[in-house]
């Protein structure tokens, strides 16, 4: 599932997934912690070459 997917990824990238979980997820929306207007939308692009 899916976080078994982010334990992978932490696990190559050297983080522990607990570091990357935030109370709220409007925190993770730019601008939300320091008080700007909220985007509607966010964007991400992973390349994975194996």
């Amino acid at each position: 599932g899916k976080s078994n997917f982010l334990d992978a990824v932490c696990f190559v990238m050297g983080e522990k997934s607990s570091t990357l979980r935030v109370q709220r997820h409007v925190v993770l929306i730019h601008g939300a912690s320091i008080n700007k207007s909220v985007t509607k939308s966010a964007k991400v692009l992973a390349i994975f070459g194996l």
